[in-house]
């Protein structure tokens, strides 16, 4: 595993460049580590690619990622946001959510700041890159104003404090994505 990966801390940028290495030895330490359809959201095979051509599915009206390392939170925001309406996808590290982000469109994404071995800015940054029209809301329970204006450095829409006030994050959500229909 190159040595990139042990420090969440470090560079972002190498550690981007690191996920993303084509020539990397080992397969694994790149983003594409497992077909699409051996992971899905909280380990039910995903149905993403339904055309099987490896290409994007279409945008989903109201799709919703959600990404962070503590499984309780995923199931929670899960359960919430379906009942909401939203088709909701959910990955527990960044390698996961990039492989979705790969196959599929999403209008929304929620990001945990702080994960391993690859943190939610670093995600950010990524996901803006491969997928510029996904709004995304960033979340963190060691709000800083550095962390703040690194994240809307890169693109983040929006950036809420743990513990989440769920009213609140349904409200930042329904304005981004009708804001988003508008436009």
């Amino acid at each position: 595993m190159p040595e990139s990966f042990r420090d969440a801390r470090g560079d972002r940028n190498a550690v981007l460049s690191a996920l993303t290495d084509p020539s990397s030895p080992d397969p694994s330490d790149r983003v594409s580590i497992a077909p699409i359809d051996t992971v899905g959201k909280l380990g039910q095979k995903s149905d993403a690619l339904a055309n099987g051509n490896g290409a994007r599915t279409p945008i989903m009206e109201q799709s919703v990622l959600i990404v962070d390392d503590e499984e309780n939170l995923l199931v929670l925001l899960d359960r919430i946001l379906s009942k909401e309406g939203y088709q909701v996808k959910t990955a527990n590290n960044a390698y996961q959510a990039l492989d979705f982000v790969d196959h599929e469109r999403f209008r929304a994404a929620i990001l945990d700041i702080k994960m391993y071995p690859i943190d939610g800015v670093a995600l950010l940054a990524e996901i803006k890159k491969r997928s510029p029209d996904t709004q995304v809301i960033m979340v963190t329970g060691y709000p800083t104003a550095d962390t703040r204006n690194d994240c809307m450095k890169y693109g983040a829409a929006d950036y809420l404090t743990k513990p989440l006030e769920i009213q609140e994050l349904k409200s930042v959500l329904r304005g981004l994505l009708n804001t988003q229909l508008r436009t």
